[in-house]
């Protein structure tokens, strides 16, 4: 009895505490006389700490931020915050509404030319379809944003895209052409080296494919 009073006890204190978070950081983004990138931030650290506790607060204020960034012309953070609501919304499991979301958020990579930020959403977009079992075109998307990071050298993204398209082809059956995905992989990452679970998760994978 004790105990379970002390967990309750621990668990109010730190509903307090998150509560005296969250109010503190809608303060700084509420506060017009800071700095329009300062607001932004407040609403960014909102959304990493609170998207699960509060994700309809997390989404009321992701959408202000998207409209601060239109206004103040600032396509970094424009793209942040659509791929942000996008990705709250497929948590949420509103898999339409994130899909046109990332569109959104497409459409302002496409207009900086940023190759990394159109593979995010590609490989976001891609989570979605298998989320939906729409493989075909969650294959496209992977296929896509493994090109897109190889643009901008982000190796590391690429790889990952990699993988996520191989485990694609685990689940439809394609086992051959998984294996042909992860022996890529096998080959970019056997001179690389802290790799963390990565290799580990490539053995796994490569096994059950063999």
């Amino acid at each position: 009895m004790l105990l379970t009073v002390s967990v309750a006890s621990a668990q109010l204190d730190q509903l307090g505490k998150d509560r005296e978070d969250l109010s503190s950081l809608i303060e700084r983004w509420n506060d017009v006389d800071l700095a329009a990138d300062e607001r932004l931030e407040a609403v960014k650290e909102l959304h990493i700490a609170f998207y699960q506790t509060y994700p309809d607060t997390v989404l009321h204020y992701l959408e202000e931020m998207r409209e601060l960034a239109k206004s103040a012309d600032l396509p970094l953070a424009l793209f942040s915050a659509h791929n942000r609501i996008a990705s709250l919304l497929e948590k949420q499991g509103l898999t339409e509404d994130a899909l046109i979301a990332f569109g959104h958020a497409e459409q302002v990579a496409i207009a900086l030319g940023d190759s990394a930020r159109l593979g995010s959403v590609y490989g976001n977009r891609g989570n979605v379809y298998v989320q939906l079992n729409h493989y075909v075109e969650a294959v496209r998307h992977f296929n896509r944003a493994v090109e897109l990071y190889a643009e901008a050298g982000a190796e590391d993204r690429a790889r990952k895209m990699r993988m996520a398209l191989g485990n694609v082809f685990m689940i439809i059956d394609h086992y051959t052409l998984a294996m042909d995905q992860f022996e890529v992989l096998q080959k970019e990452i056997s001179d690389e080296q802290a790799m963390g679970y990565f290799p580990g998760l490539l053995a796994l994978n490569m096994g059950w494919c063999a």
